[in-house]
């Protein structure tokens, strides 16, 4: 659908934070110049300090981002025609930085992408950003004012009075390499992987409790939990598996990238979801991984219900567990793998089945089309 339209993608912080972040930022910005001609703006934070971090806080303080960097980029390339701004707690700077884009831009579509919705339950998990939960309910009605769309993950038709856009998480399909079903994989285990930056609402607690009861009945299969990735609940896990004495089914291998990653998955018969989200008083999530995981052509499980669960034909794919800390089902994960798998079939058939489900559903050209629909009207 030709749109030839001049936009510009402003996001936050650094290119080198939460790489699968911009990745996806990077694969929307794909999509949107093969329609147009949009440009990525990342602006930067501030150095923070004790001092600052503190006035950041204040009821009328604001966090520390170089906001006069997107107009200096604007400047130099054009004018727009559309605004994509990725969300970010709001703050009285903030709110003033979209009510400049309004005046100085008065003709552009401003859109605003929300990537967690609700966002209460990741605000105030940690007593330090309270003031920042807040501020952002101070500033809430305001949004009308400067925003066209939202766009976001949850079918709600209205938030904070805007009409929204909905997509789900996308990827580009054919950038990702699907898995082969090594000759490991075809001797009788059963390979589970997670591929996460560790964050508490990953919750893999379950699944490694789930393992340690599974291991005290002396079961006739084996199943392995692989972890792939770096952050805060890694060592929690790790002093899990050490209590459970499981050291010889879950493995650990740090942040992986590129071929060594594609090792890894080449092991995998299916991917973790997120186990946590009720820690967030939440019940949908739209992860990456579980796009990821779809692309590589890998069934999910999950302990909450993603947004690509509800695409008609995937059903098959996907084993749901409760939404709250009850441990996983060990027994109940191998049933799914044996219908997934028609008890030891050829595995690379299902991988291509799941990986056309991808291509019909998440692939980044499928996900973003309404938004291209909205900046062609």
């Amino acid at each position: 659908m030709p749109v030839n339209k001049k936009g510009y993608y402003i996001c936050y912080g650094t290119t080198t934070e939460f790489k699968g972040v911009h990745k996806k930022i990077d694969n929307q910005v794909k999509v949107l110049n093969s329609v147009g001609n949009c440009q990525k703006i990342v602006i930067p934070r501030e150095k923070k300090n004790v001092v600052k971090s503190i006035m950041w806080r204040m009821p009328f303080g604001s966090f520390g981002r170089k906001y006069g960097y997107a107009f200096d980029q604007i400047r130099q390339n054009g004018e727009p025609d559309f605004l994509y701004i990725r969300f970010v707690f709001l703050d009285r700077k903030f709110i003033g930085f979209l009510k400049a884009l309004r005046e100085r831009y008065a003709a552009a579509k401003i859109m605003m992408e929300i990537p967690t919705y609700p966002y209460k339950g990741e605000l105030l998990h940690n007593i330090t950003m309270f003031p920042f939960y807040f501020k952002d309910i101070f500033y809430r009605g305001q949004l009308k004012r400067y925003v066209d769309r939202i766009v976001m993950h949850t079918d709600d038709k209205q938030i904070y009075g805007i009409s929204t856009i909905h997509i789900t998480n996308g990827i580009i399909v054919d950038d990702i390499p699907m898995v082969c079903s090594s000759a490991e994989s075809e001797e009788g285990r059963i390979n589970l992987i997670a591929v996460a930056l560790m964050q508490r609402a990953h919750g893999y607690e379950r699944c490694i409790r789930g393992l340690a009861e599974y291991y005290r009945k002396n079961p006739s299969r084996r199943v392995e939990i692989h972890l792939v990735g770096e952050g805060a609940e890694k060592d929690y896990y790790q002093d899990l598996v050490s209590q459970y004495r499981l050291g010889n089914y879950v493995f650990f291998y740090g942040s992986k990238s590129g071929k060594e990653l594609d090792q890894i998955y080449n092991k995998a018969d299916m991917g973790l979801g997120v186990f946590g989200l009720y820690k967030n008083k939440m019940n949908t999530v739209s992860s990456l991984k579980c796009v990821e995981y779809l692309a590589k052509g890998l069934p999910v499980i999950s302990g909450c219900v993603e947004d690509i669960m509800k695409c008609k034909g995937g059903e098959k794919f996907f084993k749901i567990f409760p939404n709250d800390e009850s441990v996983i089902d060990m027994e109940a994960v191998i049933s799914f793998y044996d219908s997934v798998y028609k008890n030891g079939g050829n595995k690379n058939t299902a991988h291509e089945e799941i990986r056309d489900f991808a291509k019909q559903t998440v692939d980044m050209s499928v996900v973003m089309k309404p938004v291209v629909e909205y900046i062609g009207e």
